[in-house]
């Protein structure tokens, strides 16, 4: 569809009817190689109605072709939460994958450094890959080559485990450029950001489904067996989907953005928008804070606030379930503001103040108070995601998504280095100091991430 990239607004239904025309549907045909219920959502997708007003809430989504919107939100969930559920498994056997290689468990901290260096190198040439596969075609890869990734971790091998580790990371990245890029057609309708959060539950899930699978396996068949089958299984459903869902396998390739196909394009990207380059620089205070938050709850519910191991893993889990509610309900308010950069900055505020509260924390403190403030550090550090993405999705044009989620989220994986950071400074100056620092940083981001330029491009050039 010629100049389909520049146009002030694309319907989502246009852009949907466009690529499914190249994939061999008509609109009002049957489905070529579909059935069942990938079938009738991607014949409903095909003949998906516009959104109605923004802020009308589910029932405009309904209005809007619920069923074409379902089967988006599926082919974005289900890669991102496997891939998640693949680089989180290893953790989860650290002390056994440690054993074998006569290394300590510690080297889990040195796996998700890797992992997010992977991620952080595959995001600066994701533009260029949806563009060349598709984005729901490079979303199935990224799970193919993820599960081969921990299949490998089944060697023995230091080397090995570090190829494995490169893949699992590599595979990664591509993933929330290549999801907002299925998105952007909507970045102009109603639910928009709740769209968005919604798929980024797929995060949390995927970590859900490696604390459930994980343990059994390694108990029952070994680490190595683990690894071995809950890669291969990924792998697999990967390739299914490619090949059996329609939609997928004869997705069309995307008419290039424009810019240079080069590593650091992403980050130029960034930089030359003032509006996107504070977001993105903001995010890396909110993504240092949520890693904090994840690797430090439990050791410090149990040294400072006396809490048992039991029930400080429970306010752990609590913590992410109360992220998953956020980034729903978090999406669910962003739609019906007319500011969501500012509800961002109320979002870091909470942040900061349930971080300030933590470093107030003393065994004379009751559980019922502290399950209050982790649920609130919970719902701030955990669901600030699709309101973040949503926003980079509406400052560009839709053809510049995937390279503009692919520049911030090089910002935000810089996150990593915050458990770091702040286990080095808890040690200097003790943990309540620390929880203070990370208070004033993500009030720092907020406050620069809402008041920074932003450049709507709705009436961008080409």
């Amino acid at each position: 569809m010629k100049g389909l990239s520049s146009r002030k607004s694309i319907k989502p239904y246009a852009y949907l009817r466009y690529r499914l025309r190249g994939a061999g549907f008509d609109g009002i045909s049957d489905i070529r190689g579909g059935c069942g219920t990938f079938g009738r959502l991607s014949r409903a997708a095909a003949i998906a109605r516009p959104p109605a007003p923004r802020g009308q809430g589910l029932d405009a989504m309904a209005r809007a072709g619920a069923e074409a919107k379902a089967l988006i939100l599926l082919l974005t969930f289900f890669p991102q939460c496997v891939v998640s559920m693949l680089s989180m498994s290893p953790p989860v056997m650290a002390s056994q994958i440690a054993l074998s290689l006569g290394l300590s468990p510690q080297i889990a901290g040195v796996y998700v450094l890797l992992v997010y260096a992977g991620a952080i190198l595959s995001s600066s040439f994701s533009a260029s890959l949806i563009t060349r596969l598709g984005p729901l075609r490079t979303s199935c890869a990224c799970v193919v080559t993820g599960g081969a990734g921990l299949a490998l971790l089944a060697v023995p091998h230091l080397a090995a485990s570090l190829l494995a580790t490169a893949i699992i990371g590599l595979s990664y990245g591509p993933l929330t450029p290549a999801s907002s890029h299925v998105l952007a057609p909507y970045r102009n309708g109603a639910d928009m950001a709740f769209l968005v959060s919604v798929r980024q539950t797929s995060v949390p899930m995927g970590g859900v489904l490696a604390g459930f699978v994980a343990p059994p396996l390694v108990l029952g068949l070994g680490w190595n067996a683990a690894c071995v089958l809950m890669g291969g299984v990924s792998a697999a459903l990967g390739a299914a989907v490619w090949i059996a869902v329609s939609v997928v396998r004869n997705e069309l390739p995307d008419k290039p953005h424009g810019h240079s196909a080069s590593l650091f394009e992403p980050v130029r990207f960034i930089f030359r928008r003032p509006g996107l380059a504070s977001l993105a620089t903001s995010s890396v205070a909110y993504a240092a804070m949520q890693l904090v938050l994840s690797s430090f709850l439990v050791v410090y519910l149990t040294s400072v606030a006396s809490l048992n191991l039991v029930l400080a893993g429970a306010l752990l889990s609590a913590s992410q379930l109360a992220g998953v509610a956020g980034r729903l309900g978090w999406g669910f308010v962003a739609d019906r503001v007319a500011a969501p950069r500012l509800l961002l900055l109320g979002i870091a505020l909470l942040m900061a103040v349930a971080a300030g509260l933590m470093s107030l924390f003393t065994a004379a403190w009751p559980v019922g108070a502290i399950a209050a403030v982790v649920i609130l550090l919970g719902a701030t550090a955990s669901g600030w995601n699709g309101v973040f993405l949503a926003e980079i999705i509406r400052d560009v044009r839709p053809a510049e998504v995937g390279l503009a989620t692919s520049g911030s989220m090089m910002f935000t994986y810089m996150g990593v280095l915050g458990p770091s950071l702040f286990g080095g400074l808890a040690s200097a100056v003790g943990f309540p100091k620390a929880y203070l620092v990370m208070a004033a940083a993500v009030l720092l981001g907020g406050i620069l991430g809402a008041f920074g330029r932003t450049g709507r491009s709705d009436n961008a050039p080409a």
